[in-house]
């Protein structure tokens, strides 16, 4: 047989070898009796396949991988960011958001605020006529107002 080709014994020919499939990394070329070895790419980690000798890590921005045998990383969602493994994502807390696509949550402006899992910030509310202020606004909570007495 020629490079990249084997046979099984008594076979009438030769058979090309095969290729890694995605979410599986090349351990070994295929000899003229054994086939190509391939290994699974762990989670925070993925792989295309084919003749890839190793996996890619998912530490790019907002990359992360949660399964075994992942052939691409997934990119964190609006609210959230990935694990410091790359194995997952987790929310962001209050008084930050993230748009996606990021490592970190960014932290609300003065004035603004959000919940947990939050995509953006908003402007904190101010006390209409009639009301006074009790206490402003912080990163998770809103304006406290209260009635103003006649």
């Amino acid at each position: 047989c020629g490079e990249g080709e084997r046979s099984e014994e008594g076979a009438a020919g030769c058979s090309t070898c095969s290729t890694c499939v995605p979410g599986k990394y090349k351990i070994s070329d295929c000899s003229a009796d054994t086939e190509t070895q391939c290994g699974d790419c762990l989670k925070g980690k993925a792989s295309m396949g084919g003749e890839a000798t190793s996996c890619t890590e998912c530490n790019s921005d907002g990359r992360y991988s949660d399964e075994d045998g992942a052939s691409i990383c997934k990119t964190a969602p609006a609210g959230s960011k990935p694990t410091s493994n790359r194995q997952g994502t987790e929310v962001c807390p209050a008084g930050t958001y993230s748009v996606g696509g990021a490592d970190e949550c960014s932290t609300c402006g003065e004035g603004e605020r959000s919940e947990e899992g939050a995509a953006g910030c908003s402007t904190c509310s101010t006390c209409v006529p009639g009301k006074y202020k009790i206490s402003d606004c912080s990163a998770d909570t809103e304006t406290q107002c209260g009635d103003c007495l006649k």
